[in-house]
């Protein structure tokens, strides 16, 4: 009899403790999801960010393609007048 209080009293002490383990991984649960959603806020943030990037480097070189253009063109016209 003092055999099964023993099983008894363990299976009682695992339950807990499984129980204890369950509310813990809820929390964590709770906390993870808590983070992905942040997470998700800042890829949104950095695709942006990316995006903005891209625009100002493509305008950068379209204006050192026009620079470049005109200052050929500079060249030819100074070369013209010197002859």
């Amino acid at each position: 009899m003092t055999e099964l209080k023993k099983d008894a009293e363990e299976l009682k002490r695992k339950r807990d403790e499984i129980n204890k383990m369950v509310v813990e991984s809820q929390a964590n649960s709770k906390e993870i999801n808590a983070l992905q959603a942040k997470n998700a806020n800042n890829e949104d943030q950095m695709e942006k960010l990316n995006l903005e990037v891209t625009v100002v480097i493509t305008e950068k070189m379209t204006l050192k393609k026009e620079l470049d253009r005109i200052d050929i063109l500079y060249r030819q016209l100074k070369n013209q007048y010197k002859e």
